[in-house]
């Protein structure tokens, strides 16, 4: 299936802040309830911020940051054409520019079958794309089932009580096309890729679930006990994802990156 319309699952809206109550509306060819909604200030030095309609309105967590979840008055309602902001200056400072990209997911929860520890996910196989919440228990090698039935090709998760942001891609070395994820990137900082990592990681990928792995300290990465997790899963659609690597060449004319 291909996708013909992408505006119908993801779309990024430009807007200035007001400090105060504002209507983020949707403007492309088509409208949704966003499920998860990444922003960032665009002209000045508020952080990049996620929120996502599984942890649920006002709770907000920060992909430039190892602190924990937060609750304000960022993102107070998800609205069937976009969403409501509050006066929080990071998502809605007066004057200031902000972006914001908003992806669809199932507009519910569920819990998909297959894991051995059960997720509360939000879930659109037809755009490829999935929100994970689960909670450890420190059990080495569980899996968590993610709801894509389809290999996801980039997933970014962390814990919500505090840690840094993980990610696993297609594009690294080894990519997980084989169902085995060997390199992982951290989004807040800025080494190379690396793993596996001593506090654990996921390390096998498939069509229904993920594995968690016990590094060689802790689980704390992604499976300790009775800490919360988020993850945000995508897989390749046609005509709306792909996900891959390039080589750069120093050079004016870059190299060229087919979709």
């Amino acid at each position: 299936l291909t996708i013909e319309d992408g505006s119908a699952f993801m779309q990024t809206r430009l807007y200035t802040g007001i400090s105060g109550t504002q209507t983020i509306i949707q403007s492309e060819n088509s409208t949704f309830q966003p499920d998860f909604i990444w922003g960032k200030q665009r002209t000045g030095a508020q952080e990049p911020t996620i929120f996502d309609a599984v942890r649920g309105t006002t709770k907000y967590i920060q992909t430039n940051s190892t602190a924990a979840e937060a609750t304000q008055s960022g993102v107070t309602a998800f609205n069937s054409n976009g969403f409501e902001l509050g006066s929080w200056a990071v998502m809605n400072q007066s004057s200031n520019n902000h972006v914001a990209s908003q992806w669809l997911a199932g507009n519910a929860t569920s819990t998909p079958s297959g894991g051995d520890i059960a997720t509360t996910c939000s879930v659109n196989q037809t755009a490829g794309f999935s929100i994970v919440s689960w909670q450890g228990n420190n059990t080495n090698e569980q899996t968590i089932a993610h709801g894509l039935g389809a290999t996801p090709s980039w997933i970014i998760y962390r814990k919500r009580e505090g840690s840094q942001w993980f990610v696993q891609h297609a594009g690294l070395t080894g990519g997980i096309a084989n169902g085995t994820s060997t390199k992982q990137l951290i989004i807040d900082g800025t080494d190379d890729e690396g793993g596996p990592f001593s506090g654990g990681y996921i390390d096998t990928i498939g069509s229904t679930t993920v594995r968690l792995k016990r590094g060689s300290s802790s689980m704390n990465n992604c499976n300790a006990s009775g800490d919360n997790y988020i993850g945000y899963f995508w897989c390749e659609k046609p005509g709306f994802s792909k996900f891959g690597s390039y080589e750069g060449n120093d050079n004016d004319n870059g190299p060229y990156i087919p979709l």
